[in-house]
């Protein structure tokens, strides 16, 4: 389960995601193109995680995560 809010995001975007295991996962956030424009390698422990992205500087837009 991948949870991220606020939508639309203007200056932070907070991800919360559930992982059965400890280790390295990449999360990647791309356009609708494609084309990865920010990706991060994070070392995450087993259960509840939460990130905060800085999206200052991010164009409007649809994008994935």
């Amino acid at each position: 389960m991948l949870d991220a809010f606020p939508n639309p995001a203007s200056s932070v975007l907070n991800i919360n995601f559930n992982t059965v295991t400890s280790g390295d996962y990449r999360l990647t956030l791309t356009d609708l193109s494609g084309r990865i424009v920010r990706a991060d390698e994070l070392d995450v422990q087993g259960g509840v995680n939460n990130i905060q992205w800085n999206m200052e500087g991010y164009q409007s837009g649809v994008y994935l995560l």
